[in-house]
C-alpha cells in the first residue's frame, strides 16, 4: 500500500487504526485531520477524546485544530489541504456548537490531566475523597513517608526486623536507605504493579520466570550458532571436537579454565540453564573480553591450543570464517553473561524484607498525602483506574457514563505507553463492540521509544497491533514518507542505522524491526561523519564548521543551525569555544537556573526573608547590585566575630554605605512582618522591585525572564511545602534550566539536548560526542523489569540492589 493510501485509510472515521508513523512523517497533521473528520460524525465535540503525553503536544494539537476551524485560515501547503477541507465541511456544526468561543469543549488532554478529571469527577469511587491538589514535585512528601517508616526500626515487630535487614544490606547507611526508598515512591505505580503481577513474591514463581528467559536466550544462541556453522561449511561436531581437544590440553597442563568443561562433551551446550558454565567455556576461546566484543584473531596455549598444532590452525580458520557474523558474537556474549536463574538465600531474604518495607511506605505515603491534602500524578492515575471500575468489581457510574459519552478515542505517541495506561484504554473501551460506530486511533513510532526508564513498554505497540485492545480490533497502517529530511539523509539513516535494529520483532524483548522511510523532499542534503582525537579538537572543528555555514548563508534570513547533544556535559569545550570565536548562539534549557546572577540574588533575598538569622544570606544580599557594599564594608559588619544583627552594626559603615544598607534592612524587615499574611512569591517579588533589582540587570529582558522562572519555582515550592526545608527547595531548583535567549533573526544557531530537539528541524544539524558512552543508571533498592511474554502476558523479573 502506498503512503498516500495509508494516510487516507488512517483518517477514515469509522475505522479503528494503529498507525506506525516514522520521524518527519507528519504525525500531528494526521492526528488533526482525523480529529476534524470525526467532528463531522459526532453530535457533540465532547464525544471525541484525544490523549497526549505532554502539555506541549496537547497545546499544539488544540491550536492546529482551532486554526483550521478559523474561517479566515488560508494555506497553499499541499499537505494541509486535506485537513482544511475537513474543517470547512464542519464549519456549520462548529458555529452551532460555538466551539471557537468555547475551546474547552475540545477534549484534547494530557494523560495526567485526564486522570485528574476522572479522580475529580468520582471522588468516592476513586477512593480519594475530596480531590487533593496535584503536586508537581512531591519529593519532600516522599522523604517524609520514608522517614516515618524507617523510624519504626526501634520496634520489635516484623517491620522493624525487615528494616534492620535492609540496613545490614546497605552497611547501616540510614540516609542512603531513606534516599533510595524516597526515590522509589515516585515510581510506585511501576513496582506496585510489578508486585500485583507477581502477587506476594514467591521464590519458585520468580525463579520460573527468570528460568524461562534464560532458557529462551540459550535456545536462540544455540540455533544461531548451528546456522552459522552450516553457512561456513563447518559442523557442530567439528567445533565440539576442537573444544574437547582444548579442554584436554588444559587439563593435562593443570590450567584452570571454563573451557575444561568440554573435556567429556559430545555436543554443543543446550538451552538448559544448567549448561551455563559450558556456554562460558565455549565463548572463552572464541570471543574477546573487551568491548566491542569480537571473535578472536588468534588463540594460544592459554586457551588449550599449543603452537604448531593442527587443531590450533583449524580453530583459527573457523574464527576467521565467523569474524563477520556480528549477530553470533552478540548472542554468544549474551549467553556467557546470563545469570543463574535462582536467588541466593541472602538475596531472597533481602527481597522479601524490601517488598514489605516498600508496601508499608506506600501506605504511609497515602497518609502523608491525606494530611497535607496533596497527591502526585501517580496517585491520580491509580485513582482514575479505581474510579472507572472493572469487569470483576463492576463498572462505576463514571465508567458507564464515559462509555456512553466517548465514542472516539485518539492516542498520540503510543510507543511510550506503559501497562497502567494500556489498562486505562482497556477500561475506556470495555463496552465497545465491533461496528457500533465507535473508533480507536493510535499513532506512534516504536523505533522512537525512549522512555523505558518510566516503564514505557514498546512491546505493547506490537501487542496492540497484533491483538487489539480489549475487544477492539485494530487495522494496521504504516507511513513511509519523511517530509522533514532530504533524500541523502533518509538514505543514510536507512543504510547505516537500519542494520542496527533486529531483523525480526520480539514482543518479549521489546525488539522492533526497522521500518525504512523514503524522503518526501528533493535531493540536496548530505551526511558527514568526522572523528577527532580530543574533545578540544572536536570543539574547534565545530566552531569552524558553524562559522563557514553561517558565512555561506549570511544572505538567507531563514537559515537555521543546531548543535544537539545527548548530555549537557558534552558542551564543556564547545560553549567556551563558540564564545571565544564570538559566534552568537541560543542555548535552550542548558544553563542551570541557579547559575544566573539575578537568580542568585533572588535566592539570597528569599532566604533572608524566610530565615532572618541567616548571616550568609543577608551578607550576600548586601553585596549584590541592589546594595553594593564592598568587602571591607562586609568585614566591618561581620568580621572578627561581630554580628551584622547587632543594633549598632550599620553604624560601623560609612555614611553612604549606611544609607544603602539601611534601605535593604528596612525592606527585609517589612517583608518578614508580612510572612504568613501574603504569599512568599509576592513578598520576594515586591521586595525585589522596592530594592530596584530589575534596574540593576545588564540584560533586562533576559533577567526578567529568568526572574519569572525563579518566582514560579518559589510559588510551586510554597504550594508543595518545599520551603520548610531549604534542601528540598534547592533540590527543586537543581532541575530548573533557563529557556535560553529569545529567538532572534540575528542568532541562527541553537544549542539543545536531543529530548528538546524532538520534532524540530534545521538546515544544519551537528551531533557531537557520539563516541561517548551513555551514563550508568542510578542505583535503586529494587530492580524490576516488566516485559511482554511471547503469548502477550505480562511477566516481571525482580531483584534487590547489590549489597
Amino acid at each position: 500500500m502506498s503512503d498516500r493510501q495509508a494516510r487516507a485509510h488512517a483518517v477514515e472515521p469509522h475505522r479503528s487504526v494503529i498507525v506506525q508513523a516514522p520521524a518527519g512523517s507528519g504525525k500531528t497533521t494526521l492526528l488533526v485531520e482525523r480529529y476534524l473528520g470525526l467532528l463531522a460524525v459526532v453530535e457533540a465535540p465532547e464525544e471525541i477524546l484525544a490523549i497526549t503525553f505532554t502539555r506541549k503536544a496537547a497545546a499544539e494539537m488544540r491550536a492546529r485544530v482551532l486554526g483550521y476551524l478559523d474561517p479566515g485560515f488560508r494555506t497553499d501547503e499541499a499537505h494541509e489541504q486535506a485537513p482544511l477541507a475537513k474543517a470547512r465541511a464542519v464549519r456549520d456544526k462548529v458555529a452551532a456548537w460555538r466551539l471557537r468561543e468555547n475551546p474547552h469543549r475540545l477534549l484534547i488532554r494530557t494523560i495526567d490531566s485526564f486522570n485528574h478529571y476522572l479522580a475529580r469527577t468520582m471522588p468516592v469511587a476513586s477512593a480519594l475523597g475530596p480531590v487533593p491538589t496535584p503536586s508537581d514535585d512531591a519529593r519532600a512528601l516522599y522523604r517524609q513517608a520514608a522517614r516515618n517508616v524507617l523510624a519504626l526500626v526501634e520496634g520489635d515487630d516484623e517491620m522493624a526486623q525487615d528494616i534492620r535487614v535492609l540496613l545490614d544490606w546497605r552497611d547501616h547507611r540510614s540516609q542512603d536507605i531513606e534516599n533510595l526508598v524516597a526515590s522509589l515512591l515516585g515510581k510506585r505505580d511501576q513496582w506496585l504493579r510489578a508486585l500485583s503481577v507477581t502477587g506476594v513474591p514467591q521464590r519458585a514463581r520468580l525463579e520460573s520466570v527468570l528460568n524461562s528467559v534464560v532458557t529462551g536466550q540459550l535456545a536462540e544462541a544455540r540455533q544461531i550458532l548451528i546456522d552459522a556453522l552450516q553457512e561456513i561449511g563447518s559442523s557442530q561436531s567439528e567445533l565440539v571436537e576442537l573444544l574437547r581437544f582444548a579442554a584436554g590440553t588444559l587439563q593435562a597442563d593443570d590450567r584452570q579454565s571454563p573451557i575444561r568443561g568440554f573435556v567429556d562433551a559430545d555436543d554443543l551446550p543446550g538451552a538448559d540453564p544448567r549448561s551455563l558454565p559450558l556456554w562460558v567455556g565455549l565463548a572463552e576461546p572464541m570471543l574477546t573480553r573487551t568491548k566491542p566484543v569480537r571473535f578472536r584473531k588468534n588463540v594460544g596455549a592459554q586457551f588449550g591450543f599449543p603452537a604448531k598444532t593442527e587443531e590450533r590452525t583449524r580453530f583459527q580458520s573457523l574464527l576467521t570464517a565467523l569474524a563477520g557474523n556480528k549477530t553470533l558474537s552478540e548472542v554468544l556474549h549474551r549467553a556467557r553473561s546470563l545469570p543463574r536463574p535462582e536467588y541466593s538465600d541472602e538475596e531472597w531474604t533481602v527481597l522479601g524484607s524490601l517488598v514489605r518495607v516498600l508496601n508499608r511506605t506506600a501506605a504511609e505515603l497515602a497518609l502523608v498525602f491525606a494530611r497535607s491534602n496533596q497527591t502526585d500524578f501517580t496517585g491520580l492515575a491509580s485513582a482514575a483506574l479505581r474510579g472507572l471500575g472493572d469487569e470483576e468489581t463492576g463498572f462505576t457510574d463514571l465508567g458507564l457514563y464515559l462509555d456512553r459519552r466517548i465514542t472516539h478515542l485518539l492516542v498520540d505517541e503510543f510507543q511510550d505507553t506503559n501497562w497502567a495506561q494500556l489498562h486505562l484504554l482497556e477500561k475506556l473501551t470495555a463496552g465497545w463492540e465491533s461496528d457500533d460506530g465507535r473508533s480507536l486511533f493510535l499513532v506512534g513510532d516504536p523505533m522512537q521509544s525512549i522512555y523505558r526508564f518510566r516503564e514505557a513498554e514498546v512491546g505493547l505497540f506490537i501487542r496492540s497491533r497484533d491483538q487489539g485492545i480489549g475487544s477492539v480490533a485494530l487495522q494496521s497502517e504504516r507511513l513511509t514518507r519523511n517530509f522533514r529530511s532530504r533524500r541523502e539523509i533518509v538514505d543514510w539513516v536507512n543504510g547505516r542505522l537500519g542494520p542496527i535494529f533486529p531483523e525480526t520483532e520480539d514482543i518479549s524483548a521489546g525488539a522492533v524491526a526497522y521500518a525504512a522511510s523514503e524522503s518526501g523532499r528533493p535531493a540536496g542534503g548530505a551526511v558527514e561523519t568526522l572523528a577527532f582525537p580530543t574533545e578540544v579538537a572536536e570543539a574547534q572543528a565545530i566552531v569552524a564548521l558553524v562559522r563557514r555555514a553561517l558565512a555561506d548563508h549570511a544572505a538567507d534570513p531563514d537559515f537555521k543551525a543546531a548543535i544537539i547533544v545527548r548530555a549537557r556535559s558534552h558542551l564543556q569545550e564547545i560553549l567556551p569555544a563558540l564564545s571565544r570565536a564570538r559566534v552568537a548562539f541560543r542555548a535552550v534549557k542548558l544553563d542551570p537556573l541557579t547559575g544566573r546572577p539575578v537568580v542568585q540574588d533572588l535566592l539570597a533575598l528569599t532566604r533572608a526573608i524566610l530565615q532572618p538569622a541567616d548571616v550568609a544570606a543577608v551578607l550576600a544580599l548586601l553585596r549584590s547590585p541592589v546594595c553594593g557594599l564592598t568587602l571591607a564594608d562586609l568585614h566591618a559588619l561581620a568580621g572578627d566575630g561581630r554580628s551584622p544583627f547587632e543594633p549598632d552594626a550599620i553604624e560601623r559603615l560609612g555614611p553612604e554605605a549606611q544609607g544603602r544598607a539601611g534601605r535593604v534592612v528596612a525592606v527585609l524587615r517589612d517583608a518578614q512582618q508580612q510572612l504568613r499574611r501574603r504569599s512568599i512569591r509576592d513578598l520576594v517579588e515586591g521586595a525585589w522591585h522596592r530594592l530596584g533589582g530589575p534596574a540593576c540587570c545588564r540584560n533586562p529582558e533576559t533577567a526578567h525572564r529568568d526572574a519569572a522562572m525563579y518566582l514560579d519555582a518559589v510559588e510551586q515550592a510554597a504550594s508543595n511545602g518545599l520551603l520548610e526545608d531549604w534542601n528540598d527547595f534547592n533540590e527543586l531548583l537543581q532541575g530548573e534550566f533557563t529557556e535560553g535567549d529569545p529567538p532572534s533573526e540575528s542568532v541562527k544557531l541553537e544549542i539543545l539536548t536531543m529530548h528538546g530537539a524532538k520534532g524540530l528541524e534545521w538546515d544544519l544539524v551537528i551531533l557531537p560526542g557520539l563516541n561517548r558512552s551513555p551514563g550508568g543508571a542510578e542505583g535503586a533498592l529494587l530492580h524490576w523489569l516488566p516485559f511482554t511474554a511471547d503469548n502477550g502476558d505480562e511477566q516481571v523479573l525482580m531483584a534487590p540492589l547489590r549489597a
